[in-house]
């Protein structure tokens, strides 16, 4: 009996076209990452598994390709998974143990965000009609009319800080929007490097802790 995506023949159903550009996006953004500015078409097309000509019969070219690999790095959807699971599932943690493994899943995020921008400006700079890498959208892949992936980021940060509500002093969306912006204020483009990485666990004790010497008087 042939599966959903089988043919007659036994083979794999061709894709759809969004499959396809699905397909070839995932293997685009890794090897972005990992060659940088130097990746031909020619390494884009073997790492997606297809020809030169199937790569730009689904993306006009290899700069509308760029394009939508950074839109999909900027895309916050599986961050935003990733941080509601770890509500769903950080029952009986500390806040603390709860606030480090965000930290550190907002640092991948910021991080791949900085990395992507940075091969983008290299592939896009030059492109005609778009001086000084302004082709590249927001770093934050903000849309008009639509919810800022910032406030997204914000209220799934909020949800972790209300299962410990009773623990902090201040509400847990001030609480969230405090370790958002520390977070993002030390992986953003053109931070110097002695100013990071802070590990996340220095991010959350400098949350929770400051900097001073606490005693009874204060």
């Amino acid at each position: 009996m042939n599966t959903p995506t089988s043919t007659r023949a036994g083979r794999a159903a061709p894709m759809s076209p969004e499959e396809r550009r699905a397909s070839i996006l995932a293997a685009t953004v890794p090897l972005l990452l990992e060659r940088g500015g130097e990746v031909t078409t020619r390494e884009l097309a073997v790492a997606a598994g297809v020809a030169e000509g199937t790569l730009f019969r689904v993306f006009a070219d290899k700069q509308e390709l760029v394009r939508a690999a950074v839109a999909q790095v900027l895309d916050p959807a599986k961050l935003l998974d990733e941080l509601a699971e770890l509500a769903a599932t950080s029952g009986g943690s500390s806040l603390y143990d709860v606030l480090v493994r965000a930290v550190g899943i907002l640092q991948v995020r910021g991080q791949r965000i900085t990395s992507i921008f940075v091969v983008a400006h290299q592939l896009l700079a030059d492109e005609p009609g778009r001086p000084g890498g302004h082709s590249v959208a927001s770093p934050h892949g903000h849309v008009r009319d639509r919810p800022h992936p910032m406030d997204l980021i914000a209220d799934a940060m909020t949800g972790l800080f209300a299962l410990h509500a009773d623990e902090v002093r201040r509400s847990p969306k001030e609480c969230a929007r405090f370790l958002t912006a520390i977070v993002m204020a030390t992986i953003g483009h053109g931070v110097p490097s002695s100013a990071v990485p802070l590990t996340p666990e220095e991010v959350v004790g400098l949350l929770l802790d400051g900097l001073r010497f606490r005693t009874e008087e204060n």
